[in-house]
């Protein structure tokens, strides 16, 4: 019987088998070892040269669930649509950029060992503006990067974040009467009332 008698099919499944001929017999081989060994046989090079991306359905937006194909030093790999370009804006973004553009991300719970070192030697990775930790019950949101960098009479050097709640700690007084003596500096607020703000921000960060 020829193998031109055989009945025809029109689609593979992955345990459909082949027969292969060698030096050592004649042996089988499934459907999908032989694909993954075909693709195998070829270099990176011919085998996205044999993809015509023209013929492909194009499309004009990206939604949440794409996947990207990135190839890196441990081969390729797929990465969210929706992460792909903080991924790039986080590896390659000077933090003039990062502190322009808001993402919102919920960076967890504490602000980790990570995250410190990235504040301290100023680049930030992992962080972009409106991006914010959910701690002691309270949002609390990047607002700013290296505001007061190289600002003050004596210039302040430290990298910093500027952070602050969604909502108030809590009400007030500037002062308990309706005066301005001794300014600022000299208010209820200043000497007396931020002392319970000041231990809550402690307490989180």
């Amino acid at each position: 019987m020829k193998i031109t008698d055989y009945e025809k099919v029109q689609s593979l499944a992955a345990s459909n088998i082949f027969l292969l001929d060698g030096p050592n017999g004649t042996k089988t081989i499934a459907a999908d070892a032989l694909a993954k060994e075909l693709i195998g046989l070829l270099s990176s090079k011919d085998f996205i040269g044999g993809v015509n991306l023209s013929e492909l359905t194009q499309i004009k937006e990206l939604v949440s669930g794409y996947k990207l194909l990135i190839g890196t030093m441990d081969g390729n790999k797929a990465i969210a649509a929706e992460d792909a370009l903080f991924a790039m804006l986080d590896s390659f973004a000077p933090v003039e950029l990062r502190r322009t553009i808001f993402r919102g991300k919920n960076l967890g719970t504490a602000l980790t060992a990570a995250q410190k070192a990235a504040i301290k030697d100023g680049s930030f990775k992992g962080m972009f503006l409106g991006d914010y930790w959910v701690i002691g019950g309270r949002i609390w949101r990047i607002v700013d990067m290296d505001y007061w960098y190289n600002c003050g009479d004596t210039a302040f050097t430290s990298h910093h974040l500027v952070i602050m709640p969604d909502e108030a700690l809590y009400n007030a007084q500037m002062n308990t009467t309706n005066v301005t003596t001794g300014g600022y500096v000299g208010s209820e607020m200043y000497k007396n009332n931020l002392a319970n703000a000041k231990t809550i921000v402690n307490a989180a960060f």
